[in-house]
């Protein structure tokens, strides 16, 4: 499947070579689903190719630029490369992005989710 970091495939990864950067991969690839609603290319079949899931030109184009620079870097096919993500930062980033503690007046997200 394409939700997958590559060390989880016991052909690519040693023992214990797992973290919290494995989970990173799972949560880029789901933000990539919910942004273009295709199942991202697998991870062995990116290693393969030598390529990148390509989140810039499979999105809706509705997208801020850093939320899919986010979702590239989660989905980063090497490990080395996503245990260097300081989560915090990302976080950080999104906040800039859009703020927690933004809530208009008219936001309902029942109205929203059950059409009232």
């Amino acid at each position: 499947n394409g939700f997958a970091a590559i060390e989880q495939y016991k052909e690519y990864h040693k023992p214990l070579d797992m973290g919290e950067w494995t989970d990173y991969y799972g949560i880029g690839a789901t933000i990539f689903h919910m942004l273009t609603f295709k199942t991202p290319t697998d991870s062995v079949t990116l290693k393969e190719n030598n390529s990148r899931l390509n989140i810039y030109e499979q999105h809706n184009g509705l997208v801020h630029y850093k939320i899919l620079e986010i979702v590239n870097l989660l989905c980063h096919p090497d490990p080395a490369v996503r245990k260097k993500i300081d989560l915090g930062k990302v976080i950080e980033e999104v906040k800039h992005i859009v703020p927690f503690n933004y809530n208009p007046e008219d936001y309902s997200i029942e109205k929203i989710l059950m059409n009232n």
